[in-house]
């Protein structure tokens, strides 16, 4: 789960022949944690919240001091699943951020996967992966003026590599500035994984010049 709104921090799982390469100087990172994907970490007794099937789960807190909203993937429409809890304990599920005709990326077609939601520039912004006709996985982006939406997306993906499916978008604020971490594959066999870092204008509607963090032919890197 990723929890927006608080410390700057990236959790990374890698694959054995991943390798690290050192972030731009533009951005500072009060944590860069890297971790194996092979370890057995010891997690606390758990607690279940969310009784249905909510994969990829992103957590952003209200900047008005109004609780947190959550986004998980899904295939749809109706898609990613839209809740809200004041103590992140207890979701209540407001709406489908895709779930109608005006609500939805023209472009996608299904596999709306790691939604993430973000708010600067007096908007909130999700930005989710999605399948298009021809099979390849892009990133969209949506704005509304509050969290519960409607959302409204435009017409053509923000990310698209040739070659390369543009999966789990996630949105993070350092020194007043906006970016986004994204991973992309190979289109042919899902290899030569890499996770990018890339500055979005004012309007959280494009990305600039993208640096590659992690890459890896082979194994594990999530975001």
């Amino acid at each position: 789960m990723a929890v927006a709104g608080a410390t700057t921090s990236l959790v990374i799982l890698l694959g054995p022949d991943a390798t690290a390469v050192a972030p731009p100087q533009e951005a500072t990172f009060r944590h860069l944690v890297l971790r194996s994907a092979v370890a057995q970490p010891q997690f606390p007794k758990e607690q279940l919240v969310v009784g249905k099937n909510c994969a990829d789960p992103s957590v952003t807190a209200d900047p008005s001091g109004k609780g947190y909203w959550m986004v998980c993937t899904g295939g749809g429409p109706p898609s990613v699943p839209l809740r809200h809890s004041k103590d992140l304990l207890h979701w209540k599920l407001v709406r489908h951020a895709l779930a109608t005709k005006t609500n939805h990326m023209a472009w996608a077609v299904t596999s709306y996967w790691a939604p993430t939601m973000a708010y600067f520039g007096n908007k909130w912004h999700l930005y989710v992966s999605g399948r298009d006709r021809q099979g390849r996985m892009r990133i969209g982006e949506g704005t509304s003026k509050t969290a519960e939406g409607p959302y409204h997306f435009a017409r053509t993906p923000m990310v698209h590599t040739p070659g390369f499916k543009d999966i789990d978008p996630f949105v993070f604020q350092d020194r007043g500035k906006n970016y986004l971490l994204y991973k992309t594959s190979r289109l042919a066999d899902g290899s030569h994984t890499a996770l990018w870092m890339a500055r979005l204008n004012a309007a959280g509607t494009a990305i600039g010049h993208a640096w590659k963090l992690l890459s890896g032919t082979h194994g594990i890197i999530e975001n």
